[in-house]
């Protein structure tokens, strides 16, 4: 099936401009940290100190960028550029704290972000990459508990340390992020299921909430742009059907599938020896 193409798109260079400075961040809070581990108190907090105007040097950089976001008409989209310069600039806060956890959580929303972004990018194809899924899994749950502070949250993974996927990682690291950030601040759920099936040509990413699931009113509509259920801007799972299938998955929500009524979203994903599109009716 032929996708269709999005009504406003993002310039290639405004968005290779914004990956780099988010690397530029990335190499220089590494650096800081590996020079400071080996140094005595006072030493590690003065060139911790030090490094900050570096950082907000390249955030000051960021937020220029803003300029282009007038070049395009939607709202949509433009909330979601801005997120990624949201995320960036919160590398620098989370910098002054000096907590090197945050810090790391904000540098992998920023790079998901701005992979995310390819998808506006006119005739760029979606880079797909062998990717072993437990660790993507991790690393997203990782993100989530540090960025909602939700510790308290029981989240269980299944997932077998062999399983690889053909995926563009960015689009799956941040559906997965904003599928766990959905259940837990609009769903109001303690506890998520996150457990894989499989057949000959495609992992099923099963992730089942016990929050108050989704309204079948607006089942229809959650993958549309700028929608949402409670008045924000709706950009988290907005297009995600449509991205999941230009890098050859797709996506689906059962509204009340999950723990207790909750919510249940399943991901098909290609393994690296198929990239065919499976019947959507398979059933795991």
């Amino acid at each position: 099936m032929q996708n269709s193409a999005p009504t406003e798109q993002i310039d290639r260079q405004d968005l290779e401009e914004i990956a780099g400075i988010v690397e530029q961040v990335a190499t220089k809070v590494n650096e800081l940290f590996a020079e400071a581990r080996g140094r005595n108190d006072y030493l590690a907090l003065t060139a911790i100190q030090d490094a900050i105007d570096h950082m907000r040097g390249a955030i000051g950089d960021v937020v220029k960028k803003e300029e282009f976001l007038e070049r395009i008409s939607s709202h949509e989209i433009q909330s979601a550029m801005k997120k990624i310069i949201a995320a960036v600039m919160k590398i620098v806060d989370d910098f002054e704290g000096k907590n090197e956890e945050a810090i790391e959580a904000g540098l992998w929303r920023s790079r998901a972000f701005v992979g995310a972004a390819e998808y506006w990018v006119p005739g760029m194809e979606l880079k797909r990459t062998d990717e072993n899924i437990a660790e993507v899994l991790r690393n997203a749950v990782e993100t989530f508990n540090v960025f909602y502070e939700a510790d308290h949250v029981e989240i269980n993974l299944d997932c077998p340390s062999d399983c690889v996927v053909n995926i563009h990682k960015p689009t799956v690291d941040l559906l997965i992020f904003n599928i766990l950030g959905n259940a837990f601040r609009r769903g109001g759920a303690h506890k998520i299921n996150i457990f894989i099936a499989q057949n000959d040509y495609n992992i099923v990413i099963n992730v089942d909430d016990n929050g108050k699931g989704v309204d079948p009113e607006i089942l229809s509509h959650i993958f549309e742009m700028g929608f949402s259920g409670n008045g924000s801007t709706g950009v988290g799972l907005g297009h995600a059907d449509k991205r999941m299938e230009k890098m050859g998955g797709y996506i689906r929500c059962n509204p009340d599938g999950g723990i207790e009524g909750g919510a249940k979203f399943l991901l098909f994903l290609p393994k690296p020896e198929s990239r065919q599109r499976r019947n959507p009716g398979l059933k795991f």
